[in-house]
């Protein structure tokens, strides 16, 4: 599964901080594993989210953001 980032949420994801940023991508990781939902969809950690879409072989990530 391969993860493209929107020009925003690559830009949000490129000003937070490096353990947020870990967070982050371990997140996408998780949600590119088991990708299931066709609409689009929030995923959340304690301090952290992505939406997404899964499209085939590609999760697009809308949006990343963080509580901080």
């Amino acid at each position: 599964m391969r993860v493209v980032l929107d020009q925003l949420a690559a830009e949000v994801l490129q000003d937070l901080p490096d353990d947020v940023y870990l967070e982050v991508v371990v997140l996408m990781d998780a949600v590119a594993a088991a990708p299931c939902c066709t609409v689009p969809t929030a995923a959340f950690t304690d301090s952290c989210w992505v939406v997404y879409i899964a499209r085939g072989n590609v999760v697009e990530v809308f949006d990343v953001g963080w509580a901080g």
